[in-house]
């Protein structure tokens, strides 16, 4: 086997590993960097070194199947899932959790949050991004806390402070994008990413910014 496939089975049982809750999302950022670094196989086993064993262990890479499935671990309300090579996406009438934790590697991901309900007065994401583009897109009017670093990649918010609602829930994405992205955008229900900027454009426009 390749060094590189071996790196993306490394990752891949990284993954599964979080997904069974066997790795916090700092341990997971540690160990897919001591991955990423690796030079040897040796190097990349020990960045999953210590681990305990799983049921279904990842096997070596196979082509990607044609409807793929996020792994999902629910323990204490709090979900879990790693997107590995796949693309994944929760939107329409959905409720978040009030903490959801979501690794993305090789992937697309999206969460759209403008049809959902809230439940909680604070919701938080702990995203993780390996070569991925992640997305979370919100309604206007709730209050946005994006801090997050990137390495070779991008980690921002956007929010149009003039339209928040302070009844509306407190939203706060951390983590970390490796050689991706993770954006964190507002738009109106059913609104593209195009009209959504032509809108921004001319409210500031009407503002007078």
């Amino acid at each position: 086997m390749s060094l590189e496939a071996e790196r993306e089975r490394i990752v891949e049982q990284l993954s599964a590993h979080f997904a069974a809750d066997n790795l916090t999302t700092q341990e997971l950022e540690e160990r897919f960097e001591r991955a990423y670094r690796a030079r040897t196989p040796d190097e990349l086993r020990e960045a999953a070194a210590g681990l305990p064993a799983l049921a279904n262990a990842p096997q070596p890479p196979a082509p990607r199947p044609s409807v793929p499935t996020p792994q999902r671990s629910v323990g204490m309300g709090r979900p879990r899932y790693a997107v590995f090579m796949s693309k994944f996406r929760k939107q329409g009438d959905w409720t978040p959790s009030r903490t959801t934790s979501l690794v993305a590697i090789m992937s697309e991901a999206r969460l759209d949050l403008r049809d959902a309900t809230f439940v909680d007065s604070e919701i938080r994401f702990d995203v993780t991004a390996v070569m991925a583009d992640v997305r979370i897109i919100l309604p206007p009017g709730v209050t946005v806390d994006c801090d997050g670093s990137a390495i070779m990649g991008e980690f921002s918010g956007q929010q149009d402070a003039a339209q928040l609602d302070p009844d509306a829930p407190r939203i706060i994405v951390k983590g970390v994008a490796i050689m991706g992205k993770v954006l964190v955008e507002t738009r109106l229900p059913g609104e593209s990413r195009l009209a959504a900027w032509r809108r921004s454009r001319r409210l500031r426009g009407e503002s007078g910014d």
